[in-house]
């Protein structure tokens, strides 16, 4: 499954039928080829692949269908096509093919149409057909064929499965409208909560939801909670698998498009998910969420805290889902059926529990996902997930273990004094300072059993044993369960009681998802100056750039981009377009080519004080599948949408030897190192070698 590094504009649905084109023997139609339009999103430059959802159901198994990008008249192709490409072989099973289509110029908000076809082979036994997947998703959106003598819409058959990579696109899943009008969500009865679903495009990590609300009825709401869930039947189901917090503060009483960091690993191909929305304390002062219709294949409605009805009618909540290409991360598992749970946050001896697992490679934890529900009360308060290197022997299970939590202190166990230096007899458990943590608010667990996520990113960890702890910010009474089931071997989990811990295998294993990716590397040019120099605007500081070099020698293997952070501020007023960042090679160490991966940030999220930003820029591999080079340099690149007067300014410190900072007016390049360095952290996973 290809994944664009931008954006996409997706038509896409789980349709089980299609429509065909071509003509094979014997299979002479009017359905020579067959037509799909789009509309070109706004800040859009071109197209650099598409995707479309195909079978063969006669001829040649070799070679597959061309593919044509057209402009349109009254929502049919016109003209001459403007680019071309050939897809590869396909099935006779619907899947996804997807082809470098390339084509620049296009005008936002124009429409353009896609068009497939076959060709003509010397032996007409050869001769291919296709099915194209369709089923209704956009009203506004055109699909037919060609006859012969001319284009027919066939738009009431429903809508040709479609994905176009777009250059300059915001990397999201697009459910927004124009709709001035809303519904009530976080009353304390009937709409507790609201519901919009979309279907993921591919194996996406999710970064941030953006949602369109206002304030009614007084001022004096709590928190927007947002959640996202998996479906049934187009509604959400089971527990949540991600949650995220908007402050009341940043919502008024006029329509305001807020973002929730609602972050999850890995959303799957095609599936169906919900964003939920409900407040911290539903009350009698509630939100209105904007609705308008958008798609027939996303899904509107509410919850009343027990069941969920549809009212996809009305049309769909506003809602943007941030998305970054996938890194495809692996996950180890010790994911038991949880059916108890055993405590930890109380102020005697569970006020900690822990379980082990092994990694069997140099790794990078990107997050942990667990199974908890409140316990005794409802006032606990936040839980905090740390992770600990693991050591010492295994005892037998049911056998009350207790062990030093300082490596090498004595014990006893069963009565029976054990001496430093006999880890052999001590619990596999924590040991060490804590090499990372992360918080879960408490007000996105529930009494009921939830999958939450912890935000726990690592450092590059060794092959080994690991422990991840769990308590409460404040031990009380009112505490948490962990999800307990079968026991795992090589799996330990436990408890403490702040001096010692104690083996509790024996009671099972508590349910944890670890997430992990290879060891990554990150080029760190920050610095703490106040500074700055500016970028955006129309004249001679159109574009900044920082260079950064890649560690090793030169040689084959290289490195993936897996991120970056830059530290910038809004300047001469506060009406800036979005930043945007791009990766460049160099030469003369100066920026050269084209870029090679781009990233763009709202400038709704950066503010007139210093703000570190996470910016989505990823770069595997080119079409040779060569990442970055080891021992080189490159360039990171900062503009804004529009250049003028209102711009941006990069914190600038000393500079870092061997590194350049400089300018561009967007015909030339200058360097301006003897002003500083940019601040920026650019994160690496070194290619490893199949050798």
């Amino acid at each position: 499954m290809y994944m664009p590094e931008n954006g996409s504009v997706d038509i896409i649905h789980t349709g089980a039928g299609g429509f065909g084109f071509g003509n094979a023997v014997g299979m002479s139609t009017d359905e020579i080829k067959r037509f799909q339009t789009f509309i070109a999103p706004a800040h859009c430059t071109g197209i650099s692949g598409i995707q479309a959802k195909l079978r063969r159901i006669a001829g040649s198994p070799y070679g597959g269908p061309h593919v044509e990008l057209y402009a349109t008249s009254n929502g049919l192709p016109t003209g001459a096509p403007l680019a071309s490409m050939l897809f590869g072989a396909i099935g006779t099973t619907f899947d996804v093919a997807w082809t470098p289509l390339s084509a620049s110029g296009l005008v936002p908000g124009a429409v353009y149409a896609i068009v497939l076809g076959t060709m003509s082979y010397p032996d007409p036994k050869n001769n291919q057909r296709f099915e194209w997947a369709v089923a209704p998703v956009y009203d506004n959106l055109r699909f037919g064929k060609w006859n012969g003598k001319g284009w027919v819409d066939e738009s009431g058959l429903g809508n040709g499965w479609l994905a176009i990579d777009i250059i300059d696109a915001d990397n999201a899943i697009d459910v927004t409208h124009s709709g001035t009008s809303g519904c009530t969500v976080g009353q304390a009865q009937d709409q507790v909560k609201r519901y919009q679903t979309f279907l993921a495009r591919g194996d996406q990590p999710v970064v941030g939801v953006d949602l369109k609300l206002r304030k009614i009825q007084g001022t004096t709401q709590s928190d927007v909670v947002v959640e996202l869930y998996a479906c049934s039947a187009h509604k959400p189901a089971g527990s949540p698998l991600a949650t995220a917090a908007i402050p009341s503060g940043s919502i008024g009483s006029g329509w305001t498009v807020v973002n929730a960091p609602l972050r999850y690993p890995a959303l799957a191909f095609e599936q169906e998910y919900a964003i939920v929305v409900g407040q911290r304390t539903p009350g009698s002062s509630p939100y209105e969420w904007a609705v308008g219709p958008v798609s027939r294949t996303t899904f509107f409605g509410k919850g009343n805290g027990s069941s969920w009805t549809d009212e996809s009618s009305v049309g769909d909540g506003w809602l943007k889902v941030w998305l970054r290409p996938p890194l495809y991360p692996a996950t180890v598992d010790v994911t038991p059926p949880a059916v108890h749970g055993n405590g930890f946050g109380d102020v005697t001896n569970e006020i900690e529990r822990y379980q082990t697992f092994t990694l069997s490679q140099p790794s990078t934890v990107l997050g942990v996902d667990l199974m908890l529900r409140k316990f005794n009360g409802s006032g606990q308060s936040d839980v905090v997930a740390q992770l600990f290197a693991a050591r010492g022997g295994r005892i037998a299970h049911g056998l009350e273990g207790v062990g030093g939590k300082t490596h090498g202190l004595g014990s006893t166990i069963g009565g029976l004094e054990v001496k430093p230096g006999l880890a052999a007899m001590t619990p596999v458990a924590p040991w060490g300072a804590c090499l990372a943590s992360g918080t879960i608010l408490a007000g996105q667990i529930g009494t009921d059993w939830a999958v939450v996520h912890a935000p726990l990113k690592s450092a590059a960890l060794s092959a080994g044993t690991y422990a991840l702890v769990l308590s409460q910010r404040t031990p009380a009474p009112a505490r948490y369960e962990w999800g307990v089931g079968a026991v795992r071997a090589r799996c330990v989990f436990g408890k403490g009681d702040g001096r010692v811990w104690v083996d509790e295998s024996g009671l099972g294993a508590g349910w944890t998802r670890v997430w992990i990716s290879q060891a990554d590397i990150t080029i760190d040019l920050s610095h703490a100056s106040p500074g700055g120099y500016g970028f955006g605007n129309s004249t001679n500081e159109v574009k900044r750039f920082q260079t950064f070099t890649t560690p090793g020698q030169p040689s084959y293997n290289g490195y993936s981009v897996n991120g970056l952070q830059v530290k910038v501020r809004k300047a001469f007023g506060s009406d800036q377009g979005d930043l945007i960042a791009e990766l460049y090679r160099t030469e003369n160490n100066r920026p050269t080519g084209l870029p090679r991966s781009t990233a763009v940030v709202p400038s709704s999220r950066i503010t007139t004080d210093w703000t570190v930003v996470d910016l989505a820029l990823f770069f595997d591999e080119d079409w040779f599948g060569h990442g970055l080079a080891a021992g080189r340099k490159y360039a990171v690149v900062l503009s804004q949408r529009q250049a003028h007067a209102a711009r941006y300014e990069w914190a600038t410190g000393p500079a870092d030897a061997g590194e350049q900072f400089g300018k561009g007016d967007g015909a030339s390049w200058t360097d301006e190192s003897s002003l500083g360095g940019g601040w920026m952290k650019v994160s690496l996973i070194e290619c490893i070698s199949p050798n």
